[in-house]
């Protein structure tokens, strides 16, 4: 037979309220650091050129153009 406890356990934790605690654990993960947010990155496969070369393109447009031209290749 199990015996009985006499004091039961507190939890642990902040109280906010009646029967309400609050235990922050943390998860062992750090936290992502800020990046800009100017910059976009595309990553993927195409059917053809270039293959394994990088392709700059300085604004919308022109990226949308790459884009296109590996389409309609």
């Amino acid at each position: 037979m199990a015996r009985k406890q006499k004091h039961p356990k507190k939890p642990r934790g902040s109280y906010l309220s009646p029967g309400v605690y609050v235990e922050e654990v943390s998860s062992g993960a750090r936290p992502l650091e800020a990046v800009g947010t100017a910059v976009a990155a595309f990553v993927g496969f195409a059917r053809r050129d270039p293959v394994r070369a990088a392709v700059t393109a300085a604004a919308v447009l022109a990226a949308a153009a790459v884009v296109v031209r590996a389409i309609r290749r």
